[in-house]
């Protein structure tokens, strides 16, 4: 799980398949937690730690959505992201909570543009807004007025494009404090 490379130091998940998986590196002055870390259950969708800089204790979380349409799999990720943060919330107490990555998930129908507007995986964004609720964490891009699609592909005379990719975190809205 924790690795070197020349002096940067950095996390990745162990995975099945070669589609999932996430590497997270830190500046050296950045102090993970190394008894904090943790993976999802299902190998290659999250890895998340406590990292201390200076004085601040950070959250910090990489994540990497379930790309199946399996609903329910996919809700569970989720599911067992918001349990892992409780624990290292009771055990640490965090200043900030960062959470970033691919979601492979829509919070709303704005963040896509397909023909029918429906939104797939409903449980999946369910139990993401819920994680996003509770932990009182806000969408980067959309405080700072970006909410490009970062998804796109153009099948059978189709085009369609997503917003999947997200940063969420607990810190204080730049916007808002401006």
């Amino acid at each position: 799980l924790f690795r070197s490379v020349s002096q940067s130091r950095y996390l990745a998940t162990e995975q099945l398949e070669r589609r999932a998986g996430i590497a997270v590196y830190c500046h050296p002055e950045v102090l993970l937690i190394e008894e904090s870390v943790r993976q999802s259950t299902t190998p290659g969708h999250f890895v998340v730690a406590i990292y201390r800089y200076k004085h601040t204790t950070i959250l910090f979380g990489a994540v990497y959505g379930d790309a199946s349409n399996a609903d329910r799999q996919a809700a569970g990720i989720f599911t067992n992201l918001h349990e892992t943060i409780a624990e290292l919330k009771a055990v640490y107490n965090p200043d900030t909570i960062i959470l970033s990555g691919d979601f492979n998930t829509v919070l709303d129908t704005e963040d896509q543009n397909y023909y029918d507007n429906y939104v797939r995986k409903w449980r999946t964004r369910l139990a993401l807004m819920q994680l996003l609720e509770d932990y009182n964490l806000y969408d980067l891009a959309t405080a700072l007025g970006n909410r490009e699609h970062t998804w796109h592909t153009n099948m059978r005379e189709c085009s369609s494009s997503s917003r999947l990719d997200y940063i969420f975190t607990s810190l204080q809205n730049p916007v808002a404090s401006k």
